[in-house]
């Protein structure tokens, strides 16, 4: 090697071999290999045997693992059946029993399953990846389809009324269960008629989604989806999916007013005969639409009158429904009128009636206490137009007749109809005061304030003596409107001088 202290003539290179080294290396290793020439098979052999042994145990031993198949119906619940297993040439491999362990390899597989109740399942691809359980579904032997339309919308509390159709494209009845799927199913409930048994055919269910009134607020809002399925069926004819929202109802941005009132339908003293007239307002502040709100009348407590026939006495205008938009009001007018053909016991003059407003939906609901007096109608007969004494004397051997008209009026506030005057004097041989000469006078009927004027005559027989005393009673029988009799009286005294 060139060094700046050595001269170029005198440099030797000591990092070559030179020649007769590399002679010499490999003259060993042909040594060696002319040494190992007897033994050549042997060592490929050993070779070819390792990767034969390798192989084997990779294909027979190395790559299989024991796989628990189970069977579970459309619910997740595990199911006894029966499984035979084949590779994707069709080739069986092995029967087993569901939730029993094969050893399988990684890989695609076919079954054919069958369990009792359930839908064969033919060639059905199976997929092994990995050492954990696979599960086949398997749906009921049935032969039904479901058909219908979810609402869009819903509110925490709510009921609505869905219809449902279900086919049965079997020949025999089938005994069916409804579920509900996804979001629904943490945020509402199905019911309908149970046991619901479907007949081969087409067969209409009436059916009610009811949302929890406390609904968690992952359940809430836009976007959400769910689904009504036949128990024992997963494939698409069986179920109905829907998207749809859910709005949290809050009272605070809703008022409801009953005249004025938040919680009072007084009405105090209505007289039969009356109308009462007051306002149901609404104000809806919610984001949604308050719709289809129901207002009725429950009369808990009545003093004679029958709770039904008071709930009557009410009605609503222009409905009993009413739907009020997302930031509007509206109001219902509800009226009360107390029939004038409404009976009072003996001796009652007011019935103390009490209840109650309700204002409905599936979701809210308000209430109002109602309190009303029933007052006796009034309805009576004034008597005017005679003296209530008369003395009498003879002059020139007869008795001066009294003439004069009797003034029947109606003083109260309603018709009175089938009015009779009678007039009955005793002893019965001093009928010395009549109608001019009848006992009895009758009038269709009064008007509210409408009088009547009847002739009448005092007239004594010559020959009655002095000091005779005749009590006459003056008897006025009416109808009021509901019907009931009622009567007037006036007292006339006559005596002879």
């Amino acid at each position: 090697m060139y060094d700046k202290y050595d001269s170029p003539g005198d440099e030797q290179d000591s990092g070559q071999y030179n020649e007769s080294q590399l002679g010499n290396a490999g003259e060993a290793i042909g040594g060696i290999v002319e040494q190992a020439k007897p033994y050549a098979p042997m060592i490929i052999g050993g070779i070819v045997a390792l990767a034969v042994l390798f192989f084997a145990y990779d294909f027979f031993i190395g790559s299989y693992h024991p796989v628990q198949i189970e069977l579970t119906d459309t619910e997740g619940k595990p199911i006894d059946g029966t499984i035979k297993l084949s590779n994707p040439q069709g080739q069986e491999i092995k029967t087993v029993k569901g939730g029993e362990a094969v050893n399988l390899k990684n890989g695609p597989y076919k079954a054919d399953v069958s369990s009792a109740g359930k839908k064969t399942l033919r060639q059905y691809p199976l997929t092994i990846s990995g050492t954990g359980p696979v599960a086949i579904e398997m749906e009921a032997a049935k032969q039904l389809e479901l058909k219908g339309e979810i609402p869009d919308s819903f509110v925490t509390g709510e009921q609505k009324d869905i219809t449902l159709t279900i086919t049965n494209r079997g020949n025999q009845d089938e005994d069916v269960k409804l579920l509900l799927e996804g979001d629904m199913k943490g945020a509402m409930k199905l019911e309908y008629g149970e046991p619901l048994l479907i007949a081969p055919g087409e067969n209409v269910v009436n059916a009610k989604l009811k949302v929890d009134r406390e609904v968690e607020s992952k359940l809430r809002g836009e976007n959400k989806s769910g689904a009504i399925r036949i128990e024992g069926l997963s494939n698409k004819d069986a179920r109905i999916g829907a998207e749809y929202s859910l709005t949290q109802f809050s009272t605070d941005k809703f008022r409801v007013t009953f005249a004025g009132s938040l919680d009072k339908a007084q009405y105090g003293k209505v007289k039969a005969g009356e109308s009462v007239e007051k306002i149901l307002k609404v104000s809806n502040d919610n984001v949604f639409d308050f719709r289809n709100a129901k207002a009725e009348v429950k009369i808990s407590s009545t003093q004679f009158s029958t709770p039904s026939d008071v709930e009557k006495w009410f009605r609503f205008s222009p409905e009993n429904f009413i739907s009020v938009p997302a930031g509007e009001e509206g109001q219902m007018t509800v009226v009360l009128t107390v029939p004038a053909s409404m009976q009072f016991p003996q001796g009652k003059e007011t019935e103390s009636i009490t209840g109650a407003l309700y204002l409905r939906t599936s979701y809210y609901e308000k209430k109002f206490d109602i309190m009303i007096d029933a007052a006796k109608i009034d309805a009576k007969i004034l008597i005017d137009g005679i003296n209530e004494k008369y003395t009498l004397q003879r002059r020139d051997n007869a008795y001066k007749k009294e003439v004069g008209m009797l003034d029947i009026r109606n003083g109260g506030e309603v018709l009175l109809t089938d009015i009779e005057a009678r007039i009955d004097c005793k002893p019965q041989d001093s009928a010395w005061l009549t109608f001019s000469g009848a006992t009895d006078y009758a009038i269709d009927s009064l008007e509210k304030g409408q009088r009547k004027g009847i002739a009448y005559i005092i007239d004594l027989p010559s020959t009655t003596p002095a000091a005779r005393i005749a009590s006459c009673t003056i008897t006025v029988v009416y109808k009021d409107p509901s019907g009931q009799r009622r009567s007037n009286e006036k007292q006339v005294i006559l005596m002879t001088e």
